[in-house]
């Protein structure tokens, strides 16, 4: 049996190939796998979320009731929302009937002017709200267009507290038919 010296087997491997394989295996099943896992990782940790700062939003309670054919205007809906308890979600269970809401801005939102109250919902279909002091409308939005105050929101709509007019008190009819909240996001800091 003849022993070959590790030079003339490394001079063999290498002219034949198969360290290229070797080399290409071990890149392809070992390196990239790692890379990725690593590039991800850091991903996860460091880039910034799409939604802001969880932590800077703030829930709003508010007063909520069914529409019904009595309760078709703001005045007839604010008068019967008096005696409804505070919440601050509500579960619409994919109920297809509009719903009137009521809720106080706190006097430091409506000094906000560059603050937002969102209406988070991707099932929202619809939403007009008006003052209380004054039942005049301060805007609306829906899947096609908005206009006032209102704008287009991540899922769902927000309402511009500056174009509002700072309100101190809001009613609002939204059509949606999953869980309705509404968050209070200061500044800029909703995008």
């Amino acid at each position: 049996m003849q022993h070959r010296s590790p030079a003339r087997r490394l001079r063999e491997l290498l002219s034949s190939g198969a360290a290229f394989d070797w080399l290409s295996a071990a890149i392809s099943y070992y390196v990239v796998p790692l890379a990725i896992i690593a590039f991800s990782v850091v991903v996860f940790v460091f880039q910034p979320s799409v939604y802001g700062e969880h932590t800077q939003a703030e829930g709003l309670a508010f007063q909520s009731l069914a529409q019904t054919p009595t309760l078709d205007t703001p005045e007839l809906a604010l008068q019967a929302l008096q005696t409804r308890p505070l919440t601050s979600y509500l579960d619409l269970q994919l109920s297809e009937v509009p719903h009137w809401f009521t809720f106080a801005v706190p006097p430091a939102i409506a000094a906000d002017a560059d603050a937002a109250i969102e209406f988070p919902s991707r099932h929202a279909r619809e939403i007009a709200c008006w003052r209380t002091s004054d039942l005049q409308s301060v805007g609306g939005a829906n899947r096609e267009r908005d206009w006032g105050a209102f704008s287009a929101a991540k899922a769902g709509f927000a309402l511009a507290i500056g174009e509002a007019g700072s309100p101190s008190h809001l009613i609002c009819r939204a059509h949606s038919r999953a869980r309705r909240a509404s968050r209070y996001w200061p500044g800029t800091t909703m995008r």
